[in-house]
């Protein structure tokens, strides 16, 4: 449940100071440039940013909705929580109201609880914004527009290029109880004793990590 960061250009743990242990019952959203992170207690309507990696408070949201999923936008300039097939998005910087997306009936899926937290997610631009609801899927809306797409499969959403987890471009993974990053083009192969499952930096996917461990893939030039 500690809080873990490190610095990409050495590769070393850094000290978050002020910060508490965030067990299961907590979701946490992070910005691109790995100088945000917001956390929510689920249930709760208070979401809390910090700065990493000092760990100081920047802000306080207080939302309407008590949130079950949670996500930033990759500027950190918009925070979003979603409870059922709510969402509602607040500006991180005075807290102020963006538009609430979604609608809950009588009987709807939507009105389920929330199984896990990867249902609420930004565009790697920060101008769209998706939720997921098991029995309708996803619903993808423009922030600053009134467009809405909609994915059904709960895999759908990987094959929206702006959507899409990033990757190492140039790798493939080959999955097992350890994984084998193998550069296409050299034919380098790296085994990592560590299964994954496997989260890349966006702003360079080669820099991957899970909870065993945290690496960057080099191959010959």
């Amino acid at each position: 449940g500690a809080a873990q960061a490190w610095d990409l250009r050495s590769g070393k743990p850094l000290k978050l100071r002020r910060l508490r242990c965030y067990p299961q019952w907590y979701v946490l959203a992070y910005d691109r440039a790995g100088e945000r992170f917001a956390a929510l207690n689920r249930g709760k309507h208070e979401v809390v940013v910090h700065a990493i990696p000092d760990g100081r408070e920047v802000r306080r949201l207080a939302f309407e909705l008590a949130g079950e999923a949670l996500a930033m936008d990759p500027e950190a300039l918009l925070i979003a929580v979603q409870t059922g097939g709510l969402v509602e998005l607040r500006r991180l910087a005075d807290g102020a109201l963006v538009r609430r997306f979604g609608e809950v009936t009588a009987g709807d899926p939507s009105s389920r609880r929330i199984s896990d937290d990867d249902t609420l997610r930004f565009s790697h631009d920060g101008r769209r914004l998706a939720r997921f609801v098991a029995g309708e899927g996803w619903r993808i809306w423009t922030v600053a527009g009134d467009d809405e797409e909609r994915v059904a499969e709960r895999d759908g959403l990987a094959a929206c290029p702006d959507f899409a987890a990033p990757r190492p471009r140039g790798w493939s993974i080959v999955a097992g109880t350890r994984t084998l990053f193998v550069h296409e083009a050299t034919g380098t192969t790296i085994a990592l004793p560590a299964a994954g499952p496997w989260v890349c930096n966006p702003a360079d996917p080669r820099i991957v990590a899970c909870d065993a461990m945290h690496a960057e893939l080099r191959a010959p030039s």
